[in-house]
């Protein structure tokens, strides 16, 4: 629902949100349980958006699973 409100005004993709480098582990750090541990975001993003059932370029949540969610309303206010 969120989702669908965010595309509803425009903010659809989540590259328009920039995550800090350091949440994403660069530079790595040097020591302790996640030493030299990073994260590729770009390739987790895709593969939730996809999981999600969500455009991947736009993110907006597809029609098929606004339907499988029961959300005729939504989907009918967005998409038509």
């Amino acid at each position: 629902m969120c989702q669908s409100f965010n595309g509803r005004e425009g903010i659809n993709n989540w590259r328009d949100w920039p995550v800090h480098p350091r949440i994403q582990g660069a530079p790595a750090q040097a020591e302790g349980p996640l030493q030299g541990t990073t994260i590729d975001l770009d390739r987790q993003m895709d593969h939730r958006v996809l999981a999600l059932g969500w455009d991947p370029e736009t993110c907006k949540v597809s029609r098929a699973k606004l339907m499988e969610l029961g959300l005729d309303d939504v989907a009918r206010d967005l998409l038509d």
